[in-house]
């Protein structure tokens, strides 16, 4: 596919030209959703064919986390205390 504005060369992979910024016409656009899916489909069967799953990556749950945070937010007020305190008695 070549971009209509500047004719360089696109490739299936692009919906604006990065040469010049044009975006594909309706009708370049429907080849690029239509190779989109195809590789998609190509994705999917390649994973069903060898019982590959897609890895979901987690960030395990952290206790000492909300530990640390939540010792860190009751130092804060009670240095915000002894603040007032001292100001007050003054």
């Amino acid at each position: 596919m070549r971009c209509e504005r500047c004719g360089k060369a696109l490739g299936t992979e692009r919906a604006v030209c990065p040469f010049c910024g044009a975006a594909l016409t309706p009708k370049q656009m429907k080849v690029f959703k239509e190779e989109k899916k195809k590789k998609q489909y190509d994705v999917d069967m390649v994973l069903e064919r060898y019982g590959m799953a897609p890895i979901k990556y987690e960030k395990p749950q952290s206790n000492e986390n909300k530990l640390l945070g939540l010792l860190v937010v009751l130092g804060i007020l009670l240095i915000l205390v002894i603040l007032v305190l001292v100001m007050v008695l003054n």
